[in-house]
Parts: structure tokens; C-alpha cells; sequence
């Protein structure tokens, strides 16, 4: 895994929730690529660093005010296609659940070098 928080051109380093079309064309799902480019900007103010890799506490409250119109079944439909894809990482820390993207998976993913 790499130690730099974006290492994809695909992703954007700012507020507000925004992404790239060409993010939503790669994964084939624009719902995905909002999570993942929400989970982005979060992971982008991380402090949680372990080997190299940053990771941010989200609970699944803070997923359903990150995405107030989804339904709880959808957010945790497109987390879990993801997780799959692994793409994205989870894990449990101090009983909290903890986030954060595999960005050489990601390229992969993407077709990118």
C-alpha cells in the first residue's frame, strides 16, 4: 500500500462531496465512486497512520449524514461492493470501525500505472 494519500488522479483533494465523472465511468457505478471519493476527503484531514497507511474512524451514523438521501440498505450495499473490489479496507479499532482505500488496488482497479 502506498504511504501518500493520493496517488490517483481520479480522486479529488477537496471539499465539497464532488467527484469525477470518469471516477464513476471506472467503477460502473456512480454511487460507489461518491463513497469512495467521500471516504477520500476524509482520509485526506486523517491523523490515524498505521504502516504507512491513513485510516479514519467512521461509525455508520456518519455515513448516513454523509449520505442523507441513501437508504441504510444502499450505503452498506455499495461499502460492501467495495470492501470486495478491496478497494476499500475496514477494520476494527478501539471499537470503532476504521477506513481506508488501497490506492495500488485502486490504480489497478482503474487501469492506472
Amino acid at each position: 500500500m502506498s504511504t501518500t494519500i493520493n496517488l490517483s488522479p481520479l480522486l479529488i483533494n477537496e471539499q465539497p462531496l464532488q467527484l469525477l465523472p470518469s471516477l464513476a465511468v471506472k467503477l460502473c457505478d456512480i454511487h460507489e465512486a461518491i463513497v469512495l471519493q467521500a471516504l477520500q476527503n476524509k482520509l485526506r484531514k486523517a491523523n490515524k497512520e498505521i504502516e504507512g497507511q491513513k485510516w479514519v474512524p467512521i461509525e455508520f451514523q456518519d455515513w448516513k449524514e454523509i449520505f442523507p438521501w441513501l437508504p441504510e440498505k444502499d450505503i452498506m450495499a455499495f461499502l460492501d461492493s467495495l470492501k470486495k473490489k478491496h478497494i476499500i479496507v475496514s477494520s476494527e479499532f478501539s471499537q470503532k470501525s476504521w477506513y481506508s482505500i488501497d490506492y495500488d488496488i485502486l490504480n489497478s482497479f482503474l487501469g492506472n500505472k
